[in-house]
């Protein structure tokens, strides 16, 4: 019954909500591409760059990943905050690690790659189906979860059967909903009927109980039998 109700919901709430998220991650590849292709025009230098330092050495220059992230950092500051792009282009500059600082030895051959790699991962099945299958795993883990609070804790009171009301992580049950033990099958010893002696009454502190081995004990000794 639960499954039946939660899925029914998930299809009604996820499915739009799935469509919104895929248009926002393509969106935001989509600006990415042509942030790189700007940044390849206007940012980028030559290839390499000669230079001599002091002790009269060459050196080479080069481009780097860091400066790719500064320059997209640097065009999100230009975007309105209202704009529908500045959530993208704020992503983009936050998402891109720091530690992702390699040499580009050829920016435009750099920018071209990358951005042909962009456009087969956004025309391609597989941010449909990666988002699919994390959506799918929440959803189960949510599941899951809403359903161990639904039901409780799956200990019960070895006299009526009662279940434990607290939920969560706990190490003593506790139940404030006893019923009379005879709703749980137990019989007075004396007179052979149905026992309506309430769980927490002296007299069921005070009777015996017969445990498995066939042998009556007092209630502490039948609980830890």
């Amino acid at each position: 019954m639960y499954l039946s109700v939660f899925h029914q919901r998930k299809r009604v709430f996820v499915g739009p909500a799935r469509v919104r998220v895929e248009r926002r991650v393509l969106a935001a590849y989509r600006v990415l591409m042509d942030i790189v292709s700007e940044w390849a025009r206007t940012e980028a230098k030559p290839a390499q760059v000669d230079r001599v330092d002091m002790a009269g050495t060459a050196q080479r220059e080069y481009m780097t990943v860091r400066q790719l992230k500064d320059f997209i950092a640097t065009h999100a500051e230009r975007v309105p905050p209202s704009g529908e792009s500045a959530e993208a282009h704020r992503q983009l500059s936050d998402r891109l690690p720091a530690t992702a600082d390699f040499q580009i030895a050829d920016t435009k051959l750099f920018a071209e790659a990358l951005e042909a790699r962009l456009r087969d991962y956004v025309e391609g099945p597989e941010i449909p189906e990666r988002l699919g299958e994390r959506v799918e795993k929440a959803l189960r883990e949510q599941s899951l979860r809403a359903w161990s609070l639904i039901r409780g804790c799956s200990e019960r009171c070895p006299l009526c059967g009662s279940k434990c009301d607290l939920v969560g992580e706990h190490s003593r049950h506790h139940c404030a909903h006893h019923l009379f033990p005879a709703f749980h099958g137990w019989m007075d010893r004396n007179t052979g009927l149905p026992s309506f002696n309430h769980c927490l009454g002296q007299a069921t502190r005070l009777g015996t109980y017969e445990c498995k081995d066939g042998t009556w004990r007092s209630l502490e000794e039948y609980l830890q039998s």
